[in-house]
């Protein structure tokens, strides 16, 4: 479904310095008529007639003639690169409302301007200066698209666009698939959208097993898989399951590298290089940890020495691997956690006195206090049993 957002001006007269000639005259004559109109009225930002002049002006083919520039984007700096498509616009209407394109059109005097936008794809970079002419846009219901409209928003000053749009992602993100989720936070993470990577951390902590285990995951880029190791807690999968899964990720990478001649694609080790001394590999286990040591073949004989020192003891740091222990998260906890507060139900008075009689008779026949709530395993090592623990003394 889309969705219309509007928004004031973006800039005041004062941005722009404007040359003393008649276009710029008239031009600053225009926005602070605008701009008076626009403060007036509180119930919109624009008055309604104004609004449906400038989309008609902008988008009605009667009046195609009166375009005097026209973007042409592409994908390449170089000279001679092949333009994706073209944007027609009125030098006029875009010098008054946006002081990015008002310094741009001062440097490029041309009717063709070409623009080398690699991460602004021709749609959304239409969508922006429809905004920029109306004060009005709908939202793209796609990821990518969304992305890149933040960045067009951000990268051109479009402050009340950029507000908007950022509000309408991280009202939507929280309740996002995995695949999307992915999406978005390698996209905020190559677009330097500081905004959205501190939520998109968030939510990859919270629902690292459903991310990772997706297939979209196997697609991420190595800045990614460096984020999520940075995190302090997973949850719902552990050290070990992670470390298999990022060297799968490894091995994906390895075989759709691009074949050059003469060259040979790059090792695995190659490949995990930027991120595998995030691992905290002391929070796996001592014997899989050793397996993974001699079996995977991508650790140095340093690394080697060093993880073998501190299995036997005779070390207490892993070398450039950190010691540090993560948390691991049990998904269902976590997932009430996330819960909104209209959702939870407060416990009857039996459900309060049926978890006190459990626990009473799981402590019949544990003799220490202390390993209460744990059940031996057939290794002899305990593991927090499924007990749900009261919420409140019984009445």
């Amino acid at each position: 479904m889309f969705s219309k957002r509007t928004a004031n001006s973006d800039r005041n007269a004062e941005d722009v310095e404007f040359d003393a000639d008649s276009d710029s005259l008239i031009a600053l004559e225009l926005h602070e008529q605008l701009t008076t109109t626009a403060a007036s009225s509180s119930a919109h930002p624009f008055p309604q007639d104004y609004q449906q002049w400038m989309a008609a002006l902008l988008g009605d083919s009667r009046f195609k003639e009166y375009f005097d520039v026209e973007f042409k984007l592409k994908n390449s700096p170089t000279v001679g690169a092949e333009h994706r498509g073209s944007v027609p616009a009125h030098k006029l209407v875009l010098a008054t409302r946006n002081r990015q394109f008002a310094e741009l059109l001062r440097r490029e005097k041309g009717r063709e301007i070409s623009l080398f936008e690699p991460d602004i794809p021709t749609a959304v970079f239409a969508d922006l200066i429809s905004y920029i002419y109306t004060g009005e846009i709908e939202f793209p219901r796609k990821v990518l698209p969304l992305a890149s409209l933040l960045y067009a928003a951000k990268k051109y000053q479009v402050e009340p666009l950029y507000t908007n749009c950022k509000d309408w992602i991280l009202h939507r993100i929280p309740r996002a698939q995995p695949r999307h989720l992915i999406l978005l936070f390698q996209r905020a993470l190559d677009l330097h959208l500081d905004d959205l990577v501190p939520l998109c951390s968030l939510l990859m902590e919270q629902r690292t097993v459903d991310t990772v285990k997706d297939p979209y995951f196997l697609g991420v880029k190595a800045n990614l898989i460096g984020r999520l190791l940075d995190l302090n807690a997973f949850t719902g999968i552990s050290e070990r399951e992670m470390f298999e899964r990022v060297l799968h990720w490894a091995h994906v990478r390895q075989a759709e590298w691009p074949v050059e001649k003469g060259k040979e694609p790059p090792t695995l080790r190659t490949i995990l290089d930027p991120v595998i001394h995030k691992f905290c590999l002391a929070s796996i286990p001592k014997d899989p940890l050793a397996a993974i040591i001699t079996e995977t073949g991508i650790f140095t004989e340093k690394e080697q020495l060093d993880i073998s020192l501190f299995l036997l003891g005779r070390k207490k740091d892993l070398g450039q691997f950190s010691a540090r222990m993560r948390k691991v998260n049990h998904k269902d906890f976590v997932a009430i956690q996330m819960a909104p507060p209209a959702q939870s139900v407060k416990p009857s008075k039996r459900t309060v006195k049926n978890g006190f009689k459990k626990l009473a008779e799981k402590s019949k026949s544990v003799t220490d206090l202390s390993k209460l709530g744990h059940e031996p395993t057939r290794d002899g090592r305990r593991r927090t049993s499924n007990i749900s623990m009261p919420l409140g003394p019984p009445e």
